[in-house]
């Protein structure tokens, strides 16, 4: 029986060992079967990359070689590109240089004798003077230097264009540069704006002492009449700059001084209302002043208030020429400025000047060879009269 059995569990056990090789196998025989799966999709993987690679252009190192360019035609090469640099830095310099010496070498033979500023150019100073040695003397030569070389009126125009054209602002501090071409007299803006106004005593001595002024001519038998002539921007100020269209007061000096000129019985001819009742507009675009036109309107107005005879020309058509350059006009621009159209009434040049002949001048005295007598003093307290009316429209009784 021991026999038997021991025989039995031999053969279990060599049936249970045989069911587990045959797992086992069946294992290694999926594991294997993964492995093939695994290495054949990375197969395909890296057929399908490499068939994308082929279709790429080709790689730099796989181009063919350049000819190689002997040594000695490189350095040529360099030299050349050398010597042209140096060409190019010394045309450049001696370019800019030249910008620089330039005015100072044609100070000497085309020197500015003339400026369209309104002040006196600086003269040539000398290093030796009465007093002795001139320590001023560099100070003084930069002074004519500046003043005096050589196409400083042209780069003064220019600046001025590009300023004004571009940035709408003026290089020049008597002039504001407004909208359309217009350019106003720096001079008149406190009185635009109403700043830093009269006080009224000064007002009642200004209306005062015209009364006495009037009381004395009337007493020699003629006739006195007083004006002011407006500012351009008081009655045409529609093309001042934006930023300055403002007020600080209700009222101008001029308005401020109508009511005490009534109450000293000043007769008082008031230009303001005469050039507001006009359509056209009556002064230059480019000049402080009215123009022939307002001229002849003022004239006719002053005369006809000193109940004097004179020529209306009514009537008359004046000749036009464009070729009136107006002084605001010459000072932005010295040179290369736009003219305006000027109006020339048939009037001829009777009159000269006697005494003061400048804006600044206190009094102007002239005389009129017509008249055959001499005009009376004219103040320029508040007033100053244009060209078309000094002298030749002046009469002998009459003061204005």
């Amino acid at each position: 029986m021991d026999r038997r059995e021991t025989v039995v569990k031999r053969r279990d056990r060599k049936s249970k060992s045989n069911k587990k090789g045959k797992k086992n196998k069946r294992k290694y025989i999926w594991y294997v079967l993964g492995i093939l799966s695994v290495v054949g999709i990375g197969i395909v993987l890296w057929v399908l990359f490499r068939s994308g690679n082929d279709k790429e252009p080709v790689r730099e190192s796989e181009r063919p070689p350049l000819p190689e360019i002997p040594k000695s035609n490189r350095r040529q090469e360099n030299k050349m590109k050398k010597r042209v640099q140096y060409v190019i830095s010394g045309l450049y310099f001696l370019l800019i240089l030249g910008i620089c010496i330039a005015p100072l070498l044609l100070l000497w033979v085309r020197p500015m004798q003339v400026t369209a500023e309104n002040r006196t150019m600086a003269s040539l100073p000398k290093m030796q003077t009465e007093e002795g040695f001139n320590w001023n003397y560099l100070q003084e030569a930069g002074a004519y230097f500046t003043d005096h070389f050589a196409c400083r009126q042209e780069m003064v125009a220019i600046n001025a264009g590009i300023r004004s054209g571009i940035f709408k602002v003026s290089p020049v501090e008597d002039v504001i540069v407004g909208d359309n071409g217009w350019l106003y007299y720096a001079a008149t803006l406190d009185d635009y704006q109403h700043k830093n106004s009269i006080s009224e005593r000064m007002l009642f001595n200004i209306a005062h002492n015209t009364a006495l002024m009037q009381e004395y001519v009337e007493g020699l038998g003629k006739t006195f009449v007083f004006t002011i002539a407006p500012n351009k921007n008081s009655l045409y100020d529609e093309n001042m700059p934006g930023r300055m269209q403002y007020h600080l007061a209700e009222k101008s000096d001029a308005q401020r001084l109508l009511p005490w000129l009534i109450r000293e019985e000043v007769q008082y001819v008031d230009l303001f209302e005469l050039f507001g009742a006009q359509e056209e507009i009556l002064y230059y675009a480019r000049d402080s002043h009215w123009n022939e036109k307002g001229a002849v309107l003022v004239y006719h107005t002053l005369l006809e208030a000193c109940g004097k005879a004179h020529e209306t020309y009514a009537g008359v058509e004046p000749a036009q020429e464009t070729d009136y350059f107006g002084d605001l006009g010459v000072m932005l621009f010295p040179v290369g400025g736009r003219p305006e159209n000027r109006m020339q009434y048939p009037v001829d040049d009777a009159w000269h000047y006697v005494e003061g002949e400048q804006v600044e001048d206190q009094f102007i005295r002239t005389e009129n060879e017509e008249g055959g007598r001499k005009s009376p003093d004219v103040s320029g307290f508040f007033w100053k009269f244009p060209a078309s009316l000094h002298g030749q429209y002046l009469f002998p009784d009459g003061f204005f």
